[in-house]
């Protein structure tokens, strides 16, 4: 009687065991997706910070061409109007 007992205890230690190790390897799981889900959004703003400072430099860049082209074409036709006054 005694020895059944014991089985039946040995069991259920057993089946506690199992239950607490299979807690365990959830929780480890759930951490592991959090952290993959935070390592996600670190990367998507790096990428979207990245992606605004490369618009920015697009912006000031073809903003500076624009000054460049406006300076040009004042000087050609400055040039063109002192090829006029030296014609007279």
């Amino acid at each position: 009687m005694e020895r059944v007992r014991e089985r039946k205890r040995a069991r259920e230690k057993g089946r506690e065991q199992e239950q607490e190790q299979a807690r365990e390897r959830s929780e480890r799981k759930q951490e592991s997706e959090r952290e993959r889900a935070r390592n996600t959004t670190r990367k998507s703003a790096r990428e979207s910070e990245t992606e605004r400072r490369n618009q920015e430099s697009d912006s000031k860049t073809a903003s500076s061409k624009r000054v460049c082209e406006r300076s040009s074409a004042r000087e050609r036709a400055q040039g063109r109007v002192h090829e006029r006054e030296s014609e007279r």
